[in-house]
């Protein structure tokens, strides 16, 4: 089987791909999410940057969107940029990942002189910040959802996890990556166990821990889901 950790939504996407494979799976979330209701501001000379989908469900408020159709919209992620595109929103620059995206940023002219407004969570991405103070741009962060990592795994995963029943993880972020470590370390699974699964991360830089213990790990070309999706069966067939 193939462990599943993104939130519920998502993770239901991804059971259906993976089923067309005939790989059976496990949602196991392990972060809960709380939006938070805020009001954003629209401002001449100022740029939204949106590294998650999950800011959707604040902008699509009805106090926000509407006062939001003639703003600037920088995003990471090209399904994120969809979302914001079908809303009619103004999305100017779309990076792959935060450092295409910075790149991009430091090449347009036409905005050189917006400030940037980072809508993210408590957990934000602390390299897209300090690579965004060099472009010397003044730089605020707006959260607009926190992110509470949890502390147990379901009996289900648990067990499938100390059975080794399960070949192959899919972890999103890094701190997805730590989050599951540390579940695993509550639980005690044993190493032994976990030096048997191929762990697949959406990049290298999220994979660090997972790489200084010594695990099988991989991750697609491009930091995309999809590619992700493709790599996981991959090595779990690769296991079977």
């Amino acid at each position: 089987m193939i462990l599943l950790t993104r939130h519920k939504e998502e993770n239901l996407f991804i059971k259906k791909k993976l089923l067309t494979k005939n790989i059976n799976s496990i949602s196991e979330p392990i972060t809960h999410v709380r939006h938070l209701s805020k009001k954003l501001q629209a401002e001449n000379k100022k740029v939204f940057l949106v590294g998650s989908q999950q800011t959707l469900k604040t902008i699509k408020l009805k106090k926000n969107l509407k006062y939001l159709n003639k703003s600037i919209f920088f995003i990471i992620g090209k399904k994120s940029a969809s979302h914001f595109k079908k809303l009619k929103l103004k999305v100017k620059l779309v990076g792959i990942d935060s450092t295409d995206l910075v790149s991009k940023i430091r090449k347009n002219k036409i905005y050189k002189d917006h400030k940037i407004e980072y809508l993210c969570s408590n957990i934000n991405n602390s390299t897209l910040i300090a690579d965004l103070k060099k472009t010397k741009k003044e730089i605020k962060k707006n959260i607009l959802y926190k992110i509470t990592p949890k502390k147990h795994f379901q009996k289900r995963t648990l067990s499938s996890l100390n059975h080794d029943k399960i070949k192959v993880v899919m972890l999103f972020s890094k701190f997805n990556c730590d989050t599951f470590l540390k579940i695993c370390k509550h639980h005690k699974i044993q190493k032994k166990n976990l030096f048997k699964i191929h762990f697949i991360t959406m990049s290298k830089r999220n994979s660090s821990k997972l790489i200084k213990l010594g695990m099988k790990v991989s991750w697609p070309a491009k930091p995309e889901l999809l590619p992700m999706i493709k790599l996981a069966i991959k090595k779990y067939k690769s296991h079977v």
